[in-house]
């Protein structure tokens, strides 16, 4: 992970105020990525369990689909919000995906199901935030799962 939280959650505030300068982490070139594996994370929901891609592409369905839960629960849950896509615990991509991403110190997914075509994208990553890139767009799971999708369900 490059820097820790709290400069990468000084990032995101301004990113979330509009401050480009100071949306990103900020380190030398050459400088190497700490080594968080065994950081303790108070993340309970976003780091109490462990998965393996086959578990999170079987979780992806389930999670898109609602199987796991009462059709009227599932109706409730997926009222997107107009402008943020987001309903309970679920949010929907413009092209139609369904899912969550999440993070924890140095790690990050993000998985998502697209229900008309049952095309799963799930993507597992070992670093939180690219350095020296502007916060949205350093997010390494959020842009290869963007790219996927570009190619293979819009493409």
């Amino acid at each position: 992970m490059f820097g820790n939280n709290e400069i990468g959650n000084a990032a995101y505030n301004a990113a979330l105020a509009g401050d480009k300068a100071k949306a990103q982490i900020t380190v030398a070139p050459g400088t190497q990525p700490n080594d968080v594996t065994l950081l303790p994370v108070n993340g309970q929901a976003s780091g109490g369990a462990i998965s393996t891609l086959g578990d999170m592409a079987i979780w992806a369905k389930a999670l898109g689909t609602g199987q796991l839960l009462t059709p009227q629960l599932q109706t409730e849950r997926t009222q997107y919000g107009a402008r943020s896509g987001y309903g309970l615990g679920l949010q929907r991509t413009p092209s139609g995906l369904v899912g969550h991403d999440g993070a924890v110190p140095g790690f990050q997914s993000s998985v998502y199901f697209r229900p008309p075509t049952g095309t799963s994208i799930v993507v597992l990553t070992n670093l939180l935030l690219a350095p020296n890139t502007y916060f949205p767009e350093a997010l390494p799971a959020e842009r290869i799962t963007q790219l996927v999708q570009q190619a293979v369900i819009e493409g």
